[in-house]
């Protein structure tokens, strides 16, 4: 098992899939690492769990997550809305 984390903003389109997009390429591009390769698996059968926490977790374009991965069985599992988010802009 191995745990990668990525933080990304969209603060001027306030687009929770671009904010996510970001997050995703921030946690890969930065820490990826394939393990499955070193235990005798193709990296193919490497099963990708996305946890993604945005404002508005159903304006979600989840194909656009999906395509930002080269390989693996992919899940994504979306936190429920809560207020705890800090809004900055116009909207």
């Amino acid at each position: 098992m191995l745990m990668e984390l990525g933080m990304g903003t969209a603060l001027r389109s306030g687009s929770s899939t671009k904010a996510a997009q970001r997050a995703i390429e921030n946690a890969l591009w930065h820490n990826s690492v394939s393990l499955a390769e070193a235990f005798g698996f193709p990296k193919e059968a490497m099963l990708i769990d996305v946890e993604i926490a945005v404002p508005n977790p159903d304006a979600l374009d989840f194909k656009a997550l999906q395509a930002l991965f080269p390989y693996g069985i992919f899940a994504l599992m979306k936190q429920p809305k809560f207020d705890g988010f800090l809004y900055v802009g116009t909207k």
